[in-house]
């Protein structure tokens, strides 16, 4: 589910946060999350702000910035994409402009790295299903040749 919160966070102007939690899901589960979300336009003028340093951040043990890319604007808001590796608590956040983020950001896999991961990952479970089989196979086999000494 998702909440609302207040905890300080270590730069830029902040637009608002949350806190995303998960059931049944731990972050060693997750390769890679994908967010879009939406800033007012006005908030952006009212506070200063250059749209193009707009980025999600996320609390681990510290802040993280997350990579962060506009994906489309109209008239009222611009809309980002942010992608993450695990949930917790999150910030939008943006900074003056000529001003640049310090906090370290967050390594996200590409999805050309997650795709291999998971190919890798079904390449060692075949390997498991077939020994099974083959282990499988060859009980019935000394089982059939059992029956037939008796």
């Amino acid at each position: 589910g998702v909440q609302t919160c207040a905890l300080p966070i270590s730069e830029g102007i902040l637009y608002e946060m949350v806190n995303i939690k998960t059931s049944n899901i731990t972050s060693d589960d997750i390769a890679k999350a994908k967010f879009t979300f939406t800033v007012n336009k006005s908030w952006i003028d009212k506070n200063t702000v250059d749209s193009d340093t707009i980025k999600m951040q996320r609390l681990t043990s510290v802040w993280k910035t997350l990579p962060t890319e506009k994906i489309s604007e109209d008239n009222d808001q611009i809309t980002y994409l942010a992608e993450t590796t695990g949930f917790s608590y999150f910030a939008i956040t943006g900074l003056k402009p000529g001003e640049q983020y310090t906090v370290p950001e967050e390594t996200v896999p590409t999805d050309e790295e997650v795709q291999k991961d998971l190919a890798r990952e079904f390449d060692s479970m075949l390997w498991v299903y077939a020994l099974i089989i083959i282990i499988a196979l060859v009980m019935i086999w000394k089982g059939m040749g059992r029956k037939k000494k008796k």
